[in-house]
């Protein structure tokens, strides 16, 4: 009895195997779109800790980063039919830096249809931003498909973990294009501005040059800055300069060259500009024969102003004399002579009377 009770124990037994090892065998042949590797490099150097099922890296503010993403169709080779189609790889990074100075980094790229058991890469880039704080952040990656016999959409996720660790000495230096690039034959001077943060996890002592051995230029600041989060005043120097290039300087191109050293000297930072110095002689002669001309034609409107003022004289003149005349005419009108010629003649006639009043009495 205890013998017929074991063999329909292992009778039950070899069943139950039997019906797991059938249900088992469509998950182990079921296909799909999956990840068949993923690989993260940071300055060039391979990160062990990320594969095909996630993982973590490290990375410091200004590393780039590379983040490398195999897909594959699951389906197995001899499968008929199963082509995926409109396969793309999305990725995004959240934003490092305090108050959102970043965007979050997000990405897609299309990758080829996939047969069954065959496979694409999709290779995404960025780089850690300067300003990105201490802490872990996610790299979201998704594939996506949509298979072409059946039309079943795909969509398989992976999340990488990237912790940032700032080195204990790291600093950026930005240095702008000179304003004006070329200079002003009349004015000549043109301004620069650097800009120093520290991204390390220490105070740094050093020291901000600008120099230009041709132009004669060499301006050193000695600054300190303290280790922080981006946005801390403290950890960041920044100052504008104003140069006059000499008269003496040769038409030309100049090196600009700024420079922040520190750990004693040990490290520095150098960031290059050019200023132009333009030929101001052709200049000088074109400003000359301009005042030249501008002399010329003052001198031709003076000649007309003088030729002018002779040839108007006689007319003033002529208007002069026509004027005396007139008065003149005016003067010797008849009218004028009539009343004395009257009372000439008058005193005349009284006196030829009176003559002859006087003979005639005589007479008798």
């Amino acid at each position: 009895m205890k013998q017929i009770s074991r063999h329909k124990f292992a009778l039950m037994t070899s069943i139950l195997f039997f019906a797991a090892l059938i249900l088992a065998v469509p998950a182990v042949f079921a296909g799909g779109l999956g990840f068949k590797d993923i690989d993260a490099e940071v300055d060039g150097e391979f990160d062990s800790g990320v594969n095909a099922a996630g993982g973590s890296f490290e990375a410091a503010p200004g590393d780039y980063v590379i983040i490398t993403v195999k897909a594959e169709n699951t389906f197995p080779v001899n499968t008929s039919g199963h082509r995926i189609r409109n396969v793309d790889a999305r990725f995004r990074v959240d934003s490092t830096c305090p108050d959102n100075l970043d965007d979050k980094t997000e990405e897609t790229i299309s990758l080829e249809d996939l047969d069954p058991d065959s496979d694409d890469t999709a290779t995404f880039r960025f780089t850690v931003p300067d300003c990105a704080d201490e802490d872990n952040y996610d790299v979201e990656i998704r594939l996506k498909g949509k298979d072409k016999t059946d039309d079943t959409e795909y969509t398989v996720e992976e999340t990488l973990q990237m912790t940032v660790n700032k080195d204990a000495t790291a600093l950026t230096l930005d240095f702008s294009q000179p304003d004006p690039a070329t200079i002003d034959c009349d004015d000549r001077s043109f301004s620069v501005s650097v800009e120093a943060h520290n991204l390390g996890s220490i105070t740094l002592d050093s020291g901000v040059l600008v120099i230009s051995n041709d132009l004669g230029i060499n301006k050193w600041d000695f600054i300190k800055l303290k280790p922080g989060r981006w946005t801390n005043e403290e950890t960041w120097f920044t100052k504008n300069y104003t140069f006059t290039v000499a008269d003496s300087i040769a038409p030309g191109d100049y090196d600009l060259r700024a420079e922040v050293e520190y750990e004693d000297g040990v490290r520095s930072e150098k960031r290059f500009q050019t200023v132009t110095v333009p030929d101001c002689s052709a200049s000088e002669e074109e400003s000359a024969s301009e005042n030249a001309e501008v002399e010329t034609t003052n001198d031709d409107v003076d000649t007309v102003a003088s030729t002018t003022s002779t040839v108007t004289a006689p007319a003033a003149t002529e208007t002069t004399t026509s004027e005396a005349v007139k008065t003149s005419a005016e003067t010797t009108t008849p009218t004028d002579y009539t009343l004395p010629l009257l009372i000439g003649g008058l005193i005349i006639g009284l006196v030829v009377l009176g003559a002859m009043l006087a003979f005639l009495l005589k007479k008798k």
